[in-house]
This record gives structure tokens, sequence and C-alpha cells, in this order.
């Protein structure tokens, strides 16, 4: 899986932001679920029915505030699966930019974007904030341009 560093002051203008959702990383392969350690994530075939035949990179999440319930549900044999949902940021498969792979996402799974603009650089702070202020964990922001890079990347910036 792509794995961002921690944003230092790079500059990021016209880079895609997404909110950093709090839950628990999971990889569809396009037959099946893994976790970041690559042990098989055992959801429900309810759950994954109609998850499209493409590798796709996600989080499971509960909402803000729901890491500890997502946390539960992935562990036990007999979890509320019903609470959660897969949301999808990137498919790694699919050849080109950003916004060419997030294309190839569903639409009712994607995770939703904005590209920065010089003039929004500088209120990303404030935008940070009032995310942190309603249960937010923090942005994680993309270089659009780059192709998918299993591993730690400066392709991808985690602001908390």
């Amino acid at each position: 899986m792509m794995n961002g560093t921690d944003y230092a002051g790079q500059d990021v203008t016209g880079w895609i932001v997404q909110e950093k959702f709090d839950g628990h990383r999971a990889f569809w392969t396009g037959e099946k679920l893994i976790a970041r350690s690559g042990a098989t994530i055992n959801a429900p075939a309810w759950f994954t029915a109609g998850l499209p035949p493409i590798p796709l990179d996600c989080e499971l999440y509960a909402g803000r505030g729901g890491f500890r319930k997502v946390q539960s549900v992935v562990k036990s044999r007999n979890g509320d699966w019903s609470a959660l949902r897969l949301v999808c940021f990137d498919a790694p498969a699919v050849a080109g930019g950003y916004a060419v792979r997030h294309a190839a996402i569903p639409a009712n799974m994607a995770a939703p974007y904005w590209a920065l603009g010089a003039s929004t650089v500088d209120a990303l702070a404030a935008e940070l904030s009032a995310l942190k202020a309603n249960g937010g964990e923090g942005f994680m922001l993309r270089n659009p341009d780059a192709h998918y890079k299993p591993g730690r990347t400066t392709d991808l910036l985690k602001l908390k």
C-alpha cells in the first residue's frame, strides 16, 4: 500500500486534498479485503458484494471518532459490519495520475477530494483547525501527477 510522509511545509499548490479517515486501512485485491499486514480481513460476503474486480486502496470507516468501533468489528468474528463503510481513495492498477485513478472508483465509495489553489494553501491551516474541531483527524495531500507507488512516498503527505 502507498503510505505518506509528514507534511513539512512543502509547496503543495495544485495538490489534491482529502480528509484523513481514522479507521482501519484495507486493500481490496479485486477478490478479497486484506490489511496492511497482508492478513485477510474476514468481511461478510454481503459487505464486499458488488465491489469491482480491480484493486482499491481503502479505509474501513465508522465515522469520525469511530476508530475503536472499526477495530472491534474487524477483530470480532460476529462484529456489526453494518456500522462500517468502505471508503476508497485510490485504484492502484489504473495507469495515470490521481484523477484518472480516482475516476475508476465507484462513485458511492470514492473519498471526495479537492485541489489546492495558490490562494488556498495558506487557508489549509484554518481548514485543518475546523476539521479537528469537528472530530476529524487531518488531511492527506496527494501529488496529482504521481503514479501509485507502494511504500513510503513524498507524493503523499499527512497533515495532522
